[in-house]
């Protein structure tokens, strides 16, 4: 009856004309109208429904978080996607800010240095071994007798001989094209330290060839461990090969700049042929020495080369000195010579000129004096010419051995002898103050011969009664 009773009333509630009435807000009336058991399994499907949500929105936000990624101000990111490079040339890598990528392991952004992060290395692999903690606590290392070879580090240097004889072309074997073997060469090893100045200028090459986005350890051997074990190695095959061709000298004081040049010069010949992207600042040797064995010995060497050096220079000055003041007294001597040349001269010609007026006044003289055209006035006119003139010659010469005479520091009158040629010695390069020391001297002697004579004198009157009368 029940069943019967539920059918009709479905029917009745369906039939047609018939309207149905249904509020929506009645659910909770309805939930609560219902079972226990319906009533739990309605709830756990509203809540599980809820969580559903959450759940979507978190995933949304988790796969928005994992697509952005920052770019920080001294990195730039590479981009890959499904292992390989995305893009191409710059647009490969992004720089600083705020970037987004399909999450991995679709896409992954590795981060590699900028431009402007600059780092250093420290290549230590040729100095000597140190024990840091008697350092740290201040205690004095011994140095051993010998170089340890399995512990020290160095570098192997050229021989100044082998040097020399090979840039004189002597090989020292006598054959063509043969460098001489170590036989009578004296070779040497030095110890330096490094420090090398680095940046990153391509990214791809650079994340190509060395960087994987890691710091790398000691064990896994990748990310910046690798990267300076790979630079270490490549200055370490530079500075053998350039130490291997010059002299110790050269690498301690003569030629420093120019074997730090060299190494730097070939490192980045090998890094532009790996193309690795790496770009070189710099590379400074920090520390340079000797062997410590013998240490003492290079320094007394080198010192006893800066004396020589010293005193080559000072040579060289003087030399300067010595020519440059030989010059002046031969620039001197020169224009000295030729003032006086032209002083010569024109007293010559000033000579010529006067004995020219003289034998001119001669000339018109006896002309007025001897007149006339007839064979003996000529021969008396001549005879009369040749009269004044040796006249006149004869007073030019007086007046001349007058002035000399008068300039004449001394005098001597040699006699005249017509039996015996007369022989004169006169001492030459005499002490030029020798008349002036005489003239004082006689002019003493003359002045102390006359106090004398006063002195005599006033003794007479002192003695003479009349006088004093």
């Amino acid at each position: 009856m029940n069943n019967k009773a539920g059918e009709n009333k479905s029917q009745s509630d369906s039939a047609p004309g018939r309207h149905h009435h249904h509020n929506h807000n009645s659910a909770p009336q309805d939930v609560e109208g219902l079972d226990p058991a319906s009533k739990a399994l309605a709830d756990a499907l509203r809540l599980s429904f809820v969580m559903l949500k959450i759940i979507m929105f978190c995933m949304v936000g988790l796969f928005a978080w994992t697509c952005l990624y920052t770019v920080g101000p001294n990195e730039q990111a590479v981009e890959l996607r499904f292992g390989k490079i995305k893009g191409d040339g710059p647009s490969a890598v992004n720089g600083p800010g705020l970037h987004w990528k399909w999450p991995e392991p679709i896409e992954e952004a590795v981060m590699v240095p900028s431009k402007d992060s600059v780092r250093q290395l420290e290549v230590g692999s040729f100095w000597y071994t140190i024990d840091r903690k008697a350092e740290a606590m201040g205690k004095v290392t011994r140095v051993d007798p010998t170089l340890q070879f399995a512990k020290d580090g160095y570098s192997l240097t050229a021989s100044q001989s082998a040097i020399e004889m090979n840039s004189a072309g002597d090989t020292g074997t006598g054959l063509p094209g043969k460098r001489m073997d170590a036989l009578g060469v004296d070779y040497n090893i030095v110890h330096s330290q490094w420090l090398l100045t680095f940046r990153v200028i391509k990214p791809l090459q650079f994340f190509e060839q060395l960087w994987d986005g890691t710091e790398g350890t000691l064990t896994e051997g990748d990310g910046w461990y690798a990267v300076n074990n790979f630079l270490r190695k490549i200055i370490a095959e530079a500075v053998v090969v350039t130490s291997a061709n010059r002299d110790i000298r050269e690498i301690l004081w003569d030629n420093v700049i120019g074997y730090q040049g060299e190494v730097k010069r070939l490192v980045q010949e090998r890094l532009a042929v790996l193309d690795v992207g790496l770009e070189i600042i710099g590379l400074d040797m920090v520390g340079k020495i000797p062997p410590r064995q013998v240490k003492m010995a290079f320094d007394a060497a080198q010192q006893a080369r800066n004396e020589a050096k010293r005193l080559v220079s000072d040579a060289g000055a003087q030399s300067s000195e010595i020519v440059n003041n030989a010059k002046a007294d031969a620039a001197r001597l020169d224009a000295e010579s030729q003032s006086y040349y032209t002083k010569v001269v024109e007293s010559a010609k000033a000579d010529a000129r006067y004995l020219s007026e003289i034998t001119g006044k001669i000339e018109k003289a006896v002309n007025q004096r001897i007149a006339g055209n007839a064979p003996d006035t000529l021969k008396q006119r001549q005879q009369a010419y040749n009269d004044l003139l040796a006249v006149t010659l004869d007073q030019l010469y007086q007046e001349t051995l007058r002035q000399v005479l008068a300039n004449a520091d001394e005098t001597f009158v040699m006699p005249v002898s017509s039996s015996k040629p007369l022989e004169m010695r006169v001492q030459m390069s005499r002490d030029p103050m020798i008349p002036a020391r005489q003239r004082d001297e006689a002019i003493a002697a003359k002045r102390k011969q006359q106090e004398k004579l006063e002195k005599q004198q006033q003794e007479q009157m002192k003695n003479n009664p009349d006088n004093q009368r």
